[in-house]
């Protein structure tokens, strides 16, 4: 036969048990502590850089330009891109409520590609607007020119098996205090469109 424990024993066994898990979970609590305070310290001074990456035509050679700034010669190619997203975002319509809603309300990329007065003139009423949504319109982007300080866009809306030729103009500026990294959209200029109109283009 075992040698039998008093409850005393007992009592004092799952004491000591529990001041052992106590002091492991106050070591570790100690060392996040300091861990968090040592990443705030680092916080201010961590950047964000930028570099915009290309591949030549005649090579496969990788250029890595300097951080991207406004005085990078590629950097039209990336407000062409911003250009682009921005047009399309603004006439692709899905029937998928939840998907329009996502994309044209608030923290969805046509918001963050617009000025505030521009969005609100485009979106006065979210629900009304993705009400509106009643069948598939894709975007066909044809050409894409720069005009002083404005942007010209000839594009296609496709719909019903038809193409509807258009023309739209728009006028961008990038303010670097509205860039964006979230879910898979990158705006690292904060490009913002800030004038935008578009109207039928005659058939050739």
């Amino acid at each position: 036969m075992g040698t039998k424990v008093s409850s005393e024993e007992r009592v004092a066994r799952a004491r000591l048990i529990s001041w052992i898990f106590t002091g492991i979970a106050t070591f570790f609590l100690i060392v996040n502590f300091f861990f968090i305070l040592t990443l705030l310290q680092m916080a201010g001074r961590l950047q964000v850089l930028v570099q915009l990456f290309m591949f030549t035509q005649s090579s496969k050679e990788l250029v890595i330009p300097d951080a991207l700034n406004e005085d990078v010669a590629a950097i039209d190619l990336l407000n062409e891109a911003m250009v682009r997203q921005y047009v399309t975002y603004r006439h692709m319509l899905i029937p998928d409520p939840q998907e329009m809603t996502r994309r044209w309300g608030i923290g969805g990329e046509l918001y963050f590609l617009s000025s505030w007065p521009l969005y609100i003139q485009f979106v006065p009423n979210l629900e009304e607007k993705v009400g509106s949504v009643s069948g598939a319109v894709d975007v066909d982007i044809t050409k894409v020119s720069r005009i002083g300080r404005n942007w010209q866009v000839e594009f296609d809306m496709v719909t019903g098996g038809r193409r509807l030729p258009y023309i739209a103009s728009l006028r961008l500026e990038n303010y670097p205090e509205r860039a964006v990294y979230t879910y898979g959209f990158n705006n690292p200029l904060g490009a913002t469109v800030v004038e935008y109109s578009f109207y039928p283009r005659e058939k050739e």
